[in-house]
């Protein structure tokens, strides 16, 4: 891909070409921020904190949140250290890593994203037929996966971010209500069992520290849709204010779950591969609270499916719009291309799920091998890089932070792998 011929986003003032631009709102952005992050995160955190304690917990969290919050501030301003378009923002991972880093980065870049999109992809997958298995007691998690595939198709062939983005608005309301019913089911369980006997207040075990800080940043993938939503926006300057908004809900989200999950269940969630599955374990009969559970997890799920489906989808139909143009194919065949790659992909996903039907397996491999380096390593490599290439200095303070990050990634992503193999 040609990342000069790419389509440019429109300018600080709103418009692209001197007409404004029909996208995004920074409400609806935030929207859609949020549910890339909290689809897998808050189910699975609870059991983290309880690997973790209640403090180790907490203080992963808030580094965790923070570190991707700066994370995601330096992508989307490298996305602005556009060297061939000016004040207009790249508009994807490859075409900002053709500008610092030349067709190598571009192909690294677009690679290790559509590897982390289709892989969560395909955990959603499993969570949807994970929970559908407990609602139904009927067929196993394989045959749900193909099952919920063919619903999930009609869904995927939505063209437009801005039509994702108002399911995301539904996911988000969804998202309120998980954690409504989350928090009454806990108090319900303190009222009647009352607390555990004892709790884990802080891991003494500074590597499953450090492997649980890879399942914190797999909870905030922020980064994973910046440059779409970005591309995507009314006023694509107003990124900071959508993610800063998405950061904090899921904040309050997590932490309330985490910390409400582990008093009520205790170290009991370490046998559950969810806190859904602690309330509601799957061989028992569903409560009224575990009914509402899984209903609004596949709520929030399906939601979390077409957000983070639609990058790869769109940047297949940029590519094939350009073969379609370079040989001349009629725009109905073009259309049916299109429609054939979004459908190949979600099979490429259902593979993979059927493959490894394990959300728990899927999430330590994805989120060590190829998420800490979306979202840490590299929005700070292109920053610099670009930014020096723009001829901006960078203030030793501001290297030495960077570094930092970059040491705790690379260690927590080495633990996080370590880990994942032990598991399979």
């Amino acid at each position: 891909m040609d990342p000069k011929s790419s389509e440019t986003v429109s300018t600080p003032g709103g418009k692209d070409g001197g007409k404004p631009k029909n996208g995004m709102s920074v409400s609806r952005a935030a929207c859609s921020i949020a549910m890339t992050a909290v689809g897998i995160g808050i189910l699975a955190l609870p059991r983290a904190t309880a690997e973790s304690g209640f403090i180790g917990g907490l203080v992963t969290l808030f580094i965790a949140a923070f570190a991707s919050y700066i994370a995601g501030l330096l992508l989307w301003k490298a996305l602005f250290l556009n060297p061939t378009q000016g004040d207009s923002a790249m508009p994807s991972f490859e075409e900002m890593g053709y500008a610092a880093f030349g067709r190598v980065g571009s192909i690294y870049f677009g690679f290790i994203l559509h590897l982390v999109l289709t892989a969560i992809c395909a955990v959603l997958l499993v969570l949807l037929a994970s929970t559908t298995v407990a609602f139904t007691k009927v067929l196993d998690v394989r045959t749900w996966v193909v099952i919920w595939a063919l619903a999930c198709l009609p869904l995927s062939w939505i063209k437009e971010m801005k039509s994702v983005s108002l399911l995301a608005a539904v996911g988000v309301v969804s998202v309120c209500t998980l954690v409504v019913v989350v928090i009454v089911a806990c108090i319900q369980q303190l009222a009647t069992a009352g607390t555990r006997d004892s709790y884990n207040l802080l891991s003494t075990n500074p590597l499953r520290l450090l492997g649980n800080f890879a399942a914190f940043i797999f909870s905030f993938g922020f980064s994973a849709t910046t440059p779409t939503i970005t591309h995507n926006m009314n006023e694509p300057k107003r990124y900071p204010v959508a993610l800063a908004i998405a950061a904090l809900f899921c904040v309050i989200t997590y932490a309330s779950l985490m910390l409400l999950g582990y008093a009520a269940y205790g170290d009991s969630l370490l046998n559950a591969d969810t806190i859904a599955g602690a309330i509601s374990p799957p061989r028992s009969s569903l409560s009224v609270a575990g009914w509402i559970i899984n209903f609004v997890i596949l709520v929030v799920v399906v939601s979390h499916f077409l957000v983070l489906y639609t990058p790869t989808a769109l940047a297949m139909d940029d590519f094939l719009s350009r073969v379609g143009w370079v040989t001349k194919l009629p725009d109905a065949r073009q259309r049916i291309a299109r429609l054939s790659a979004r459908s190949a992909l979600v099979v490429i996903q259902v593979l993979i799920a059927v493959a490894i039907p394990s959300v728990d397996k899927l999430v330590n491999l994805i989120g060590a091998l190829c998420v800490i380096q979306l979202c840490f390593i590299i929005p700070i490599a292109c920053y610099v890089k670009l930014k020096r290439m723009a001829g901006i200095r960078i203030g030793i303070i501001e290297i030495v932070s960077y570094l930092v990050l970059l040491v705790v990634a690379l260690i927590a992503m080495g633990v996080g792998i370590h880990g994942a193999v032990i598991q399979f």
